[in-house]
């Protein structure tokens, strides 16, 4: 983590967010998107940016929860602003924020209200050859978990690409596609360099 700090402080539509991002990746701050100035649909920005890094997020609530991250995950933690009525973001590994990238180095007001965490597409080895994962790790759709060594580029017979069939806002859930009516991702076989609407289309859609 190479700490980041902020430029923009506005309360709805400023980059503390990105300037966490940039701070576990190493990264310059012109280098990240102002995702928040997108609003209702931020996330699903991040994670359209975060795929061209090879790598995707997951939001948990820190709310009412019975699970505790290990001391060694770092991530963005989201909690009231102590300037104000609205969320700040924080880089937080052990219970506690490890930068503030605002200047007054305040933190948030008492504790998070949820984290977000960041992996690579390629999170560990996989003992299954290419073409054998299944898209779904527990084989329960209704609380199936995504699986990163599936491959997001793969597309389903609705059209739409494979992660689009998860709730990013909780933890990932297969909660069927957020553009249309599909249930279950079911992959549909394309001739080798035959381009699908999605594949020209992803970063278009909203």
């Amino acid at each position: 983590m190479k700490p980041v700090d902020q430029t923009n402080f506005d309360s709805k539509k400023g980059d503390c967010f990105s300037a966490c991002v940039a701070s576990i990746l190493e990264l310059p701050l012109e280098a990240v998107p102002v995702f928040a100035q997108h609003p209702g649909e931020w996330f699903e920005y991040f994670l359209d940016w975060l795929s061209e890094q090879k790598m995707f997020a997951v939001m948990l609530s820190a709310k009412n929860t019975t699970w505790k991250l290990h001391d060694e995950v770092i991530c963005i933690a989201g909690g009231k602003s102590p300037r104000g009525d609205w969320m700040h973001g924080v880089v937080w590994q052990g219970g506690k924020c490890i930068h503030d990238p605002h200047f007054s180095r305040d933190g948030i007001d008492g504790e998070p209200e949820d984290f977000t965490l960041l992996f690579p597409f390629d999170v560990g080895p996989s003992k299954k050859k290419v073409g054998e994962e299944e898209p779904y790790l527990d084989g329960h759709i209704p609380k199936s978990l995504y699986n990163p060594n599936y491959g997001d580029d793969r597309i389903c017979k609705c059209d739409h690409l494979y992660y689009r069939h998860f709730d990013t806002y909780s933890e990932m859930l297969a909660v069927g596609c957020k553009y249309c009516s599909c249930d279950t991702f079911e992959e549909i076989k394309r001739d080798p360099g035959t381009p699908s609407e999605s594949s020209e289309a992803v970063s278009k859609e909203p």
